[in-house]
């Protein structure tokens, strides 16, 4: 059980990394046009983020996929610009959009996150140490995590738009600009390096 708990605390520490801040980035500009406004909605794709990097973090560590990580590091990049881009473009109220594409979305942008949670589990693995469990644990620790990292984001937001008038759609565009920006310079840095 201690062991677990090892690997499940590893998982939270992971996604609420500071360094690790293009996981957090990327769910900035998930949630941003949602907030708890359309709650069932986020939920449905957050759910969608998981199920994409569950599976992706178990086809990489069981050897099903392998990628090289530093072209996983650059698709990062890229989903967190595209992702930012459909919220800086965002037309229509979210409500009047069918949820099943954007849902689709991010289970192909969860794949390729969860190929680059599993570079670090990969690395921290043994020689000979079971998979099954660390898996799990590790797993369910980004799972308690993102969590964690949501609820925040939401309540920052309704703050920030219950005391300081910084509405939704306000705010929306913000975290649009300031996220494409950053991403475009993570995806410049991680081309770079592939370049070398």
């Amino acid at each position: 059980m201690q062991e677990f708990r090892l690997w499940l605390k590893l998982g939270v520490q992971h996604i609420s990394d500071v360094n690790g801040y293009d996981h957090m980035l990327f769910l900035l500009v998930l949630c941003a046009p949602y907030g708890f406004k359309q709650l069932k909605a986020l939920i449905w794709l957050i759910t969608g983020f998981t199920i994409g990097h569950s599976l992706a973090l178990a086809f990489s560590v069981l050897g099903i996929v392998k990628l090289p990580s530093n072209w996983v590091e650059l698709a990062i990049a890229i989903t967190i610009l595209i992702t930012a881009l459909m919220a800086i473009i965002q037309q229509r109220k979210i409500s009047e959009r069918p949820l099943l594409p954007s849902v689709l979305l991010v289970v192909i942008f969860g794949l390729i996150h969860g190929l680059g949670f599993s570079t670090l589990l990969k690395g921290l693995l043994t020689e000979g140490q079971g998979t099954a469990m660390p898996l799990l644990a590790f797993n369910l620790g980004l799972e308690l995590g993102q969590l964690l990292i949501v609820a925040v984001i939401l309540a920052l937001m309704w703050l920030f738009e219950r005391y300081f008038h910084f509405t939704q759609q306000l705010q929306l565009r913000f975290y649009g600009i300031l996220a494409a920006l950053i991403s475009l310079a993570m995806a410049w840095d991680r081309l770079s390096l592939l370049m070398k």
